[in-house]
């Protein structure tokens, strides 16, 4: 999945639609033989079995791609493809990280290896290595250890399930799936690693999504959370994320949802509504980030392909 920090809060480095372009391109250069038919053409990265998200990150103009190079292949061809196209470029402790991962998806059978992640930065494509944290692999120890404290109640049955590492930064993002979250449990998570959640962003968003109180649980049957760490190992970005199926059900009703939240508070849908026209497009998560003291950052993400990025950009309806 797309990560939401701990970057600078910034506009991309060109225009919107040549951004998508700019990072689709990217992507489908990553891109290996795929299978022409069947299930093994299908990617696990989404439910729909595309081989890319898209990531529109609010309010601040930003995209991102999350990708499956090699939908079909096994989880250790992913892996080296994927840590192939980043590894050169990770700190020492970052290819600690890697190396330990490595070892756990291979005693413990990773379920799909790594992902890729592209986005705009410095003038060009940067990348992030996303790794499969198998079942049954012994992170606590490893992430109380990265976080300086263990996890605390309020993680309602957390685990581990993704790591991300980011050259740019040199940080280190652990990704958890969670049980049932309260609004308070939030605040609480973030405070953890040191970073000051507000108890009403999340509320307030799910609020203005889904048209209903918050009072007790988040209405989601399918969320959690991430921690982001610098490479000295200091907080830097809280983020809380459901599938969007999970919070909003069908897509047409996620692309209602997101256009009205979008417009209450002001945001530039213009692309997102464009990307969504006609037939649309399958949701796969919504996330709200926290990192330091800047404002909160909100994404949605779309499954779909280079290809249809790329046709899409290069269209009448995609140009500026």
């Amino acid at each position: 999945m797309p990560t939401l920090a701990p970057e600078k809060a910034r506009t991309p480095d060109c225009d919107h639609h040549a951004a998508i372009r700019q990072l689709a391109s990217a992507a489908q250069a990553l891109m290996g033989p795929r299978p022409e038919v069947g299930a093994a053409a299908q990617s696990r990265l989404t439910p729909s079995g595309h081989p890319a998200e898209l990531a529109f990150l609010w309010p601040d103009a930003d995209y991102r791609i999350s990708l499956d190079p090699c939908p079909g292949a096994s989880p250790e061809t992913r892996l080296a493809l994927c840590a192939r196209a980043v590894a050169p470029a990770l700190s020492s402790a970052q290819l600690a990280t890697l190396a330990k991962i490595s070892e756990w998806q291979q005693t413990y059978d990773a379920r799909f290896g790594a992902w890729l992640g592209l986005r705009l930065r410095r003038g060009g494509v940067a990348h992030k290595l996303y790794l499969d944290i198998p079942e049954h692999a012994p992170w606590a120890a490893w992430e109380a250890e990265l976080a300086g404290t263990p996890q605390i109640r309020s993680s309602r049955g957390a685990v581990a399930t993704m790591v991300g590492l980011d050259p740019l930064t040199g940080g280190t993002e652990v990704y958890f799936s969670a049980g049932r979250l309260h609004p308070a449990d939030l605040p609480a998570l973030a405070r953890r690693i040191g970073i000051d959640l507000s108890d009403t962003v999340v509320p307030t968003l799910v609020q203005d999504l889904t048209q209903r109180s918050v009072r007790f649980a988040l209405p989601s049957f399918d969320m959690g959370f991430s921690n982001a760490f610098a490479d000295d190992g200091s907080g830097t970005a809280f983020t809380w994320y459901s599938t969007s199926v999970g919070l909003l059900g069908p897509d047409d009703r996620a692309r209602a949802a997101l256009l009205s939240a979008g417009a209450t508070r002001g945001w530039d849908m213009s692309v997102y509504r464009d990307l969504t026209s006609g037939q649309l497009p399958r949701h796969v998560l919504i996330g709200a980030a926290q990192a330091g003291q800047r404002p909160p950052t909100v994404t949605a993400t779309l499954a779909t392909t280079p290809e249809a990025l790329l046709l899409w950009s290069a269209d009448a309806g995609g140009r500026e």
